[in-house]
């Protein structure tokens, strides 16, 4: 009885614990998708963002986001079998049936790829779009940054880098334009 009590006690304070910490984190101010754009703006002597590119900008964001988690869901999902089908025939040392499910494997890696590069190319052109209302935004960053640095940042609006590091390592991602 005493053994249960307590295992009672410890689920209970588990679950306040855990209640509290939700509650504490609901109240953390989320971060604005929209800073470092603004910080870029005002860097480069550009015009602040007018409150209709704001609201497009954060509409924009939101749907290229929630369209990227959908796919790597799905996407993740059909490659997981595809990875289990590919050890199943490794241990069971069929040597074709692993090489047939890498080569599918390698097929659906790349076919994501390209699929989140177009995503990616959409969205940086529609934001760009969007700074192309104000004045001379666009150049004035263009001005600032670079080729290269624009890009990066439209890209940061969408949520970050596309695939880690990337090519060449860390190193080579942050060289200017």
């Amino acid at each position: 009885m005493r053994k249960h009590e307590l295992r009672r006690i410890g689920t209970f304070s588990l679950v306040c614990s855990l209640l509290a910490g939700a509650g504490i984190w609901a109240q953390l101010p989320q971060r604005d998708p929209l800073a470092g754009l603004k910080r870029a703006l005002s860097e480069a002597g550009a015009p602040a963002l007018t409150s209709e590119q704001d609201a497009q900008l954060r509409s924009l964001i939101t749907t290229f986001r929630d369209a990227q988690r959908s796919s790597l869901t799905q996407a993740g999902g059909s490659l997981q079998s595809a990875r289990r089908a590919y050890d199943d025939a490794i241990l069971a040392g069929d040597l074709s049936a692993a090489q047939a499910r890498a080569a599918a494997i390698a097929t659906q890696m790349s076919n994501g790829a390209s699929q989140r590069l177009q995503a990616e190319a959409n969205f940086k052109i529609q934001a760009l779009n969007v700074l192309k209302t104000n004045a001379n935004q666009v150049g004035l960053l263009l001005q600032r940054l670079g080729t290269g640095g624009l890009s990066r940042l439209l890209g940061s609006l969408g949520g970050g880098p596309r695939f880690g590091p990337g090519p060449g390592g860390p190193a080579l991602n942050r060289m200017g334009p």
